[in-house]
């Protein structure tokens, strides 16, 4: 089951506001398991340092 997070840009702010956000976002990321981010919820990705891939390629990590 994929890590699912929000498209609502109040609730990316809030959870960018989090310290432990983006910790909560990586760990997932290096044991290979998918992410799901919807739209606004993107930007946390990004901030996390995680390359969004929406073509479908292998991540390079």
């Amino acid at each position: 089951m994929p890590w699912c997070f929000p498209d609502r840009p109040d609730a990316v702010e809030a959870l960018d506001a989090d310290a432990h956000t983006l910790e909560f976002l990586r760990v997932p990321y290096w044991h290979c398991k998918p992410i799901l981010a919807f739209g606004a919820s993107q930007a946390l990705l990004a901030e996390a340092q995680i390359p969004a891939l929406p073509d479908g390629s292998a991540a390079p990590g």
